[in-house]
């Protein structure tokens, strides 16, 4: 789901989804498609192909690197607006 996606960035790993249905298959073709993470078909790959990819995930330095500056970012952003967005949002719905 979005939330283990998002929940990852923060902890700064890179990711290997199998994806089942519904938003799997979109959040894993946007991190396979911007190099967070690697995407495999849950119903045909090969024990072959898992290990590559992991190894492959795990030994890139690059990729590492780019997981925990995202993390940093996440980590780093403010907060207090997030929170001010959120009750401006609530404001709306209830039409204050």
């Amino acid at each position: 789901t979005s939330n283990t996606v998002t929940e990852t960035f923060a902890v700064g790993v890179p990711m290997l989804i199998l994806p089942l249905c519904f938003d799997q298959i979109d959040n894993a073709q946007r991190l396979a498609e911007t190099g967070y993470g690697a995407r495999l078909d849950p119903f045909t790959f090969s024990d072959q192909e898992l290990m590559d990819t992991v190894d492959r995930l795990l030994l890139d330095a690059n990729l590492r690197n780019r997981c925990r500056e995202a993390s940093r970012r996440i980590a780093e952003s403010n907060h207090q607006k997030h929170g001010q967005l959120a009750e401006r949002i609530e404001q709306l719905m209830m039409g204050v």
